[in-house]
Protein backbone atom coordinates (compact mmCIF):
# COMPACT_ATOMS: atom_id res chain seq x y z
CA UNK A 1 0.00 0.00 0.00
CA UNK A 2 2.93 1.97 1.07
CA UNK A 3 4.21 2.23 -2.87
CA UNK A 4 1.16 2.45 -4.25
CA UNK A 5 0.84 6.03 -2.10
CA UNK A 6 3.90 6.82 -3.40
CA UNK A 7 3.73 6.20 -6.71
CA UNK A 8 0.71 8.38 -6.78
CA UNK A 9 2.17 11.38 -5.24
CA UNK A 10 4.66 11.49 -8.17
CA UNK A 11 1.60 12.17 -10.55
CA UNK A 12 -0.10 14.22 -7.96
CA UNK A 13 0.21 18.57 -8.90
CA UNK A 14 -0.79 21.21 -6.54
CA UNK A 15 -2.00 24.30 -8.26
CA UNK A 16 -0.30 26.97 -5.98
CA UNK A 17 0.15 31.01 -6.29
CA UNK A 18 3.07 32.88 -5.69
CA UNK A 19 3.06 36.45 -4.51
CA UNK A 20 6.18 38.94 -5.81
CA UNK A 21 5.79 41.62 -2.63
CA UNK A 22 7.91 44.36 -4.42
CA UNK A 23 4.88 44.11 -7.90
CA UNK A 24 1.99 43.46 -6.14
CA UNK A 25 1.89 40.37 -9.05
CA UNK A 26 0.41 36.37 -8.26
CA UNK A 27 1.86 34.38 -10.54
CA UNK A 28 0.32 30.86 -10.74
CA UNK A 29 2.71 27.54 -10.37
CA UNK A 30 1.94 24.25 -10.93
CA UNK A 31 4.33 22.22 -8.47
CA UNK A 32 4.58 18.94 -7.14
CA UNK A 33 4.90 17.38 -3.75
CA UNK A 34 8.56 16.36 -4.24
CA UNK A 35 9.37 19.90 -5.94
CA UNK A 36 11.68 21.63 -2.92
CA UNK A 37 11.90 25.76 -2.98
CA UNK A 38 14.96 25.41 -5.54
CA UNK A 39 12.41 24.36 -8.55
CA UNK A 40 10.00 26.63 -7.68
CA UNK A 41 13.21 29.37 -8.01
CA UNK A 42 13.26 27.25 -12.05
CA UNK A 43 9.76 27.67 -12.24
CA UNK A 44 9.61 31.94 -12.08
CA UNK A 45 12.82 31.74 -13.99
CA UNK A 46 10.58 29.79 -17.07
CA UNK A 47 7.89 32.81 -15.99
CA UNK A 48 10.74 35.04 -16.64
CA UNK A 49 10.94 36.52 -12.65
CA UNK A 50 13.82 36.46 -11.27
CA UNK A 51 14.24 35.10 -7.33
CA UNK A 52 18.10 36.23 -6.89
CA UNK A 53 18.69 36.74 -3.18
CA UNK A 54 14.94 36.73 -2.38
CA UNK A 55 13.41 34.12 0.14
CA UNK A 56 10.15 32.35 -0.12
CA UNK A 57 7.94 32.46 3.11
CA UNK A 58 4.51 30.53 3.85
CA UNK A 59 2.36 30.56 6.93
CA UNK A 60 4.77 33.53 8.07
CA UNK A 61 7.77 31.46 8.16
CA UNK A 62 10.67 31.34 6.25
CA UNK A 63 11.50 28.08 3.82
CA UNK A 64 14.72 26.72 3.43
CA UNK A 65 16.51 26.18 -0.03
CA UNK A 66 15.59 22.18 0.02
CA UNK A 67 12.46 22.08 1.87
CA UNK A 68 9.99 19.99 -0.23
CA UNK A 69 6.28 21.37 -0.97
CA UNK A 70 5.68 18.12 1.19
CA UNK A 71 7.69 19.12 4.12
CA UNK A 72 6.35 22.77 4.13
CA UNK A 73 3.35 20.98 4.18
CA UNK A 74 1.68 23.61 1.31
CA UNK A 75 -1.17 22.66 -0.59
CA UNK A 76 -3.57 22.86 -3.27
CA UNK A 77 -4.56 26.75 -3.45
CA UNK A 78 -1.90 27.71 -1.24
CA UNK A 79 -0.21 31.11 -1.97
CA UNK A 80 3.71 31.45 -1.62
CA UNK A 81 5.49 35.18 -0.32
CA UNK A 82 8.83 35.78 -2.57
CA UNK A 83 10.54 38.96 -0.66
CA UNK A 84 13.72 40.69 -0.81
CA UNK A 85 16.49 38.97 1.58
CA UNK A 86 15.53 40.19 5.46
CA UNK A 87 19.39 41.21 5.59
CA UNK A 88 18.88 42.97 2.15
CA UNK A 89 16.01 44.79 2.68
CA UNK A 90 17.46 45.78 6.27
CA UNK A 91 20.34 47.36 4.48
CA UNK A 92 17.97 49.42 2.08
CA UNK A 93 16.70 51.03 5.24
CA UNK A 94 20.03 51.80 6.72
CA UNK A 95 21.20 53.73 3.55
CA UNK A 96 17.70 55.44 3.23
CA UNK A 97 18.26 57.36 5.84
CA UNK A 98 14.42 59.36 6.08
CA UNK A 99 12.28 55.90 5.73
CA UNK A 100 10.43 55.56 8.67
CA UNK A 101 10.26 52.00 10.18
CA UNK A 102 7.76 52.16 12.84
CA UNK A 103 4.82 50.38 12.24
CA UNK A 104 1.08 52.45 11.19
CA UNK A 105 -1.74 51.70 13.24
CA UNK A 106 -4.81 51.71 11.31
CA UNK A 107 -7.85 53.36 11.64
CA UNK A 108 -10.63 51.57 13.46
CA UNK A 109 -13.81 50.59 11.42
CA UNK A 110 -15.89 53.72 11.18
CA UNK A 111 -19.19 53.93 13.47
CA UNK A 112 -22.24 55.84 12.70
CA UNK A 113 -22.36 58.66 14.89
CA UNK A 114 -25.21 60.75 16.04
CA UNK A 115 -27.65 57.96 16.10
CA UNK A 116 -30.39 58.52 18.33
CA UNK A 117 -31.68 55.63 20.31
CA UNK A 118 -35.03 56.16 19.34
CA UNK A 119 -34.16 55.91 15.50
CA UNK A 120 -36.38 52.96 13.71
CA UNK A 121 -34.35 53.30 10.21
CA UNK A 122 -31.30 54.59 8.84
CA UNK A 123 -33.12 56.86 6.39
CA UNK A 124 -34.29 58.76 9.52
CA UNK A 125 -30.74 59.11 11.04
CA UNK A 126 -29.03 60.58 8.31
CA UNK A 127 -32.17 62.62 7.30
Amino acid sequence: MDTLRRSFSRWKRYHIKVHLGEDDVLLPLTVRPTDNMMDLRAYLVKEGVTSWKKTFYYNARQLGEHETVKDAKIQNGSVLLLVNDESTYSNHLKQDGDVNTELISLPKKPTAVGLSSNCTNKKEAFA
